[in-house]
């Protein structure tokens, strides 16, 4: 049970505040334990190891203070103090939280940073006067939902919390303790979708990838560049909006879901992505990067049927393409960067586009050559630069409005129309 007080002079008695920081002390004073009038009692900096029992007796306490000390646990008598409103117990020993803490519901602040914590129990939440929490320099490896409930959290304290890492951005051990509840109160929420937008992230948190049945992830207007190759393992997922990142390249691990379906990506700058690629946001972008990885292994690229307006970027650094196709889409002209770019290039087939003039001037450089296609298109000249291209052997150039080389001279074969050129 709780001690006696052991009587302090009277004309201490009616103390309300006491400062012993700095004392060298080993545990409370028992003098203290007559003061029934404390409010404030201060004894950082000694070397206290447990808080006795009949500390319990100060009700009256609003504010204690016994930080850097050598505090290996809480005595659970804390719970008595109701009208406590701010603990600072950083620089102790603790490695857990009584249950009883959580009784004082009264506390505004809390601080219990520079300790050996590992974890916040769920009761946490039950101090819902509580506006700041501190537990940064511990040993904390995950967090509880509830601290997203909490309604007058204002400010949050994780930093160097290593063990929080995999589970939880980086960024938000050092953010708004808005976004941080908000990801904590989403990334909890069971069912099929999960809306982790405008979070500010600029990494996928590794939590998300314990989600297995999520179908629908909304990542949208935060700061990714990259996800991480984990996220094969949702294979569930049908839907993933990245729009409005700050992707520079789309990641290739997309193509490890099986059931994805719907991607979009808009509001990224994608330098090397066609815009229109981008616009449509779904199919046609996952098609896309499967047949850009299918050309690492065959050297053979296929971007036919893809509704392009224009020659991708990425293909201008791919030197060990043998094979491009960009039949039916909607290329109006070929960069005159096609022809330094694709030295290994041997075949060349852009049936059925929207190209306009002539060919790139300087095509003849790619002297490895053997088969071009340009039919279906509205070229009017062919450049004279083929004429360097000795190992063609198919060249097919119908239903184009060419007026040089005339349609008669083509007719009569790919020697006649070499010897002209």
């Amino acid at each position: 049970g709780l001690n006696p007080p052991f009587p302090p002079p009277p004309r201490l008695s009616r103390l309300s505040s006491v400062s012993l920081a700095d004392n060298q002390l080993i545990g409370l004073p028992p003098p203290l334990r007559g003061l029934t009038a404390l409010t404030n009692l201060c004894c950082d900096s000694n070397f206290i190891r447990e808080i006795p029992d009949w500390a319990g007796r100060h009700t009256l306490i609003s504010s204690l203070r016994l930080n850097n000390n050598r505090l290996p646990s809480l005595n659970p008598v804390i719970g008595l103090l109701r009208g406590m409103t701010e603990l600072q117990l950083c620089g102790n020993l603790l490695q857990s939280l009584p249950i009883e803490l959580f009784k004082v519901t009264t506390l505004t602040r809390l601080r219990l940073s520079r300790n050996r914590i590992t974890s916040l129990p769920r009761d946490v939440a039950r101090l819902k006067c509580l506006t700041e929490l501190s537990v940064s320099s511990n040993k904390l490896l995950s967090l509880p939902a509830s601290l997203s409930t909490m309604p007058s959290l204002e400010s949050v304290r994780l930093d160097d919390n290593d063990g929080l890492l995999p589970s939880l951005p980086s960024q938000l051990l050092l953010r708004s303790t808005p976004e941080l509840k908000a990801f904590l109160r989403r990334i909890q929420v069971s069912g099929k979708s999960l809306d982790l937008s405008d979070l500010g992230l600029s990494e996928l948190p590794l939590a998300v990838l314990d989600q297995h049945e999520v179908q629908r992830l909304n990542l949208s207007r935060n700061k990714l560049t990259d996800l991480p190759d984990g996220i094969a393992s949702l294979r569930s997922l049908k839907s993933i909006d990245l729009g409005y990142n700050a992707f520079m390249d789309l990641p290739e691990c997309l193509l490890a879901l099986p059931n994805l379906t719907d991607l979009t990506i808009r509001g990224n700058p994608l330098p090397r992505i066609p815009k229109e690629i981008g616009a449509l946001g779904s199919m046609q972008v996952i098609e896309m990067m499967r047949r850009v990885r299918h050309s690492r292994v065959t050297s053979r690229l296929d971007l036919s049927k893809l509704g392009l307006t224009s020659l991708p970027l990425f293909t201008l650094s791919m030197p060990s393409i043998c094979d491009l196709n960009i039949d039916s889409n909607s290329i109006t002209s070929l960069p005159e960067e096609l022809c330094y770019s694709l030295p290994s290039l041997t075949r060349l087939s852009a049936r059925g586009n929207a190209l306009r003039g002539r060919l790139p001037l300087h095509l003849g450089l790619l002297t490895g050559l053997t088969s071009i296609d340009v039919a279906q298109n509205k070229l009017v000249s062919l450049p004279i630069g083929l004429a360097l291209l000795t190992r063609l052997r198919s060249l097919a150039t119908a239903s184009n409005p060419l007026s040089l080389p005339s349609s008669a001279l083509l007719s009569r074969g790919l020697a006649t129309t070499m010897s002209f050129l």
